[in-house]
């Protein structure tokens, strides 16, 4: 879907970056998908605030078998924060963006997770990455639909740590890095708390300091410390 989308595009534009690609549901060009099309024409007519009942029947499509309802509850509530406008402006992205010719530059290991039930994403886009990415293997899941870590988390989490541990961690040690971060940059020191722990403004600090200590203050630092008596 759209995070697999995201992914492809990072793996490309950031590949010093890049240690593994895992895509779940990918598209290999989503313009040319008739269930995306299908899809944009519906969000074009949303409006504020979104539907529930458009956002659990779209989220509904993309599984194959029931999954646990405080599971479908949560993934309906979190995409109706979303207002209309980002799910038009990000339906349009996806659709605009094309990584096909970018494809065969990914130098990370690939791993594409797919399941057969999926009604979005077609086992011929699957067949597609896997020839395109020159580092990448299929896996495909019988039962499943287009959301395998939904549907199947057990078994998603299980094969992604298997790609991890297997085909990512051996080759991060000698993969060169590029585009990384200014080694000489620092992170900034906190800035002093005041009261009920909230920060100190930048300008009241500055007034502090420039403040003459009082006398009460002066007369505390010259106070001599006495000894405890043996």
């Amino acid at each position: 879907g759209i995070a697999a989308a995201i992914a492809q595009r990072f793996a490309i534009d950031h590949s010093g970056r890049t240690l593994g690609l895992m895509l779940v549901g990918a598209f290999r060009r989503c313009r040319d998908n008739a269930a995306l099309r299908e899809l944009q024409r519906a969000v074009a007519g949303l409006a504020d605030p979104v539907d529930p009942g458009f956002v659990r029947d779209f989220r509904r499509a993309t599984l194959a078998g029931p999954v646990a309802p405080n599971i479908l509850a949560r993934l309906v509530e979190e995409s109706r924060k979303l207002p209309a406008c980002i799910w038009r402006e990000a339906l349009a992205g996806l659709m605009a963006d094309d990584c096909t010719p970018d494809l065969g530059t990914i130098a990370a290991p690939a791993e594409i997770i797919w399941g057969l039930r999926d009604a979005f994403a077609p086992r011929a886009d699957q067949d597609a990455l896997a020839r395109a990415i020159p580092n990448a293997q299929l896996r495909v899941y019988p039962t499943i639909g287009h959301a395998p870590h939904w549907e199947a988390p057990g078994c998603f989490a299980q094969d992604l740590a298997v790609f991890v541990t297997k085909r990512v961690l051996p080759g991060a040690v000698d993969m060169p890095v590029r585009n990384a971060p200014n080694p000489s940059f620092r992170a900034p020191s906190p800035r002093p708390r005041g009261r009920g722990g909230a920060e100190t403004p930048r300008d009241e600090r500055a007034e502090r300091a420039s403040e003459p200590a009082s006398p009460e203050r002066s007369q505390a630092h010259r106070r001599p410390v006495r000894k405890p008596h043996r």
